[in-house]
């Protein structure tokens, strides 16, 4: 309870500037990944619409385009684990839950890729590059996912 105190007392005792610096600091160690990974998903998308010959008004258009995308995702990607964890303790097999995964993923994230699309006038996606592209963002996440649990170290020992 001391330490408590000892803490909220250290950052009561600091001055104006010292507080708004604190605050900043911590704020930048939260935007900078998430920018770091919405700047990714920009690129694969721009990457991925200058391949197949979507046309973008802009580069702010785009902007707009992936930032629904990713926070309309993010939300719905909660709902995708829950139910996820929800249905896989009745799904036997290595391959069925990682099927079950892939079903559950892509559908959530399509129908987030879907809803951007269809509430933006300005960019225009055909259902086929719909589905590449949530298959793709798939299985690069699943391959990032599978390169993280083999560099974890085993605790067994």
């Amino acid at each position: 309870m001391n330490d408590e105190k000892y803490e909220e007392d250290k950052f009561s005792g600091m001055d104006l500037l010292k507080k708004v610096v604190v605050v900043c600091i911590g704020v930048l160690f939260i935007l900078i990944p998430v920018a770091f990974i919405v700047g990714i998903y920009f690129f694969g998308f721009a990457g991925f619409f200058s391949i197949f010959g979507i046309r973008v008004e802009s580069v702010g258009t785009l902007l707009i385009f992936v930032a629904g995308y990713f926070l309309l995702a993010l939300f719905l990607d909660i709902f995708a684990v829950l139910l996820f964890q929800f249905i896989s303790p009745y799904v036997s097999g290595e391959s069925k839950l990682f099927f079950l995964r892939m079903v559950l993923d892509c559908t959530f994230s399509w129908f987030a890729l879907h809803t951007v699309n269809e509430l933006m006038t300005s960019i225009d996606l055909p259902f086929i590059l719909e589905v590449l592209i949530v298959l793709f963002i798939f299985l690069i996440e699943e391959a990032i996912n599978n390169n993280e649990e083999r560099a974890a170290p085993c605790s067994d020992h």
